[in-house]
């Protein structure tokens, strides 16, 4: 049972999140300003993750991280943005793909290869019984891989 309860509070340690209900709690116990508090919240974030940044630039060998901060304070964003929005992808979707293939993970927990037919699925409508056919193609997918190719290109090439 440990896991789902990760799983589930999970969003909550983020910044967007934490900052959002601090910001509530602050301002119901002392009546500061929510968006001064959550500014200052994400400002104070965003440092740490400069620092840990540059501690582990020193670290690296050979590679480095890139030298521009602009960058990385927009791909720092860029991830704080999808974090929910990827979390909810993965906890919603039963389809992975893996190493180039896709598959699908039943309800027993095994998994399936499929093709691109299998992301048809139907569903009785609750209205008259009818079967409805849904197609899955989800938009975030498309999403998705324009992230991962941001985040390599600052990462990798840089």
């Amino acid at each position: 049972m440990s896991p789902i309860l990760a799983t589930l509070a999970e969003p909550f340690t983020e910044s967007i999140m934490c900052g959002l209900y601090g910001a509530w709690t602050i301002d119901r116990l002392f009546g500061a300003s929510r968006t001064a508090i959550f500014l200052v919240h994400m400002a104070l974030w965003l440092s740490v993750d400069l620092g840990v940044r540059n501690s582990l630039a020193t670290n690296v060998k050979a590679i480095g991280p890139p030298s521009g901060t602009a960058s990385f304070i927009i791909a720092w964003l860029a991830r704080e943005l999808m974090t929910l929005p990827i979390w909810l992808y993965g906890i919603m979707s039963s389809n992975v793909i893996w190493r180039g293939k896709k598959y699908r993970i039943l309800a027993s927990g095994e998994y399936v290869e499929h093709t691109e037919a299998h992301l048809i699925r139907h569903r009785r409508s609750s209205t008259d019984g009818r079967l409805v056919r849904i197609v899955a193609f989800m938009r975030i997918d498309a999403l998705l891989s324009r992230s991962k190719r941001l985040f390599a290109h600052y990462f990798i090439q840089n």
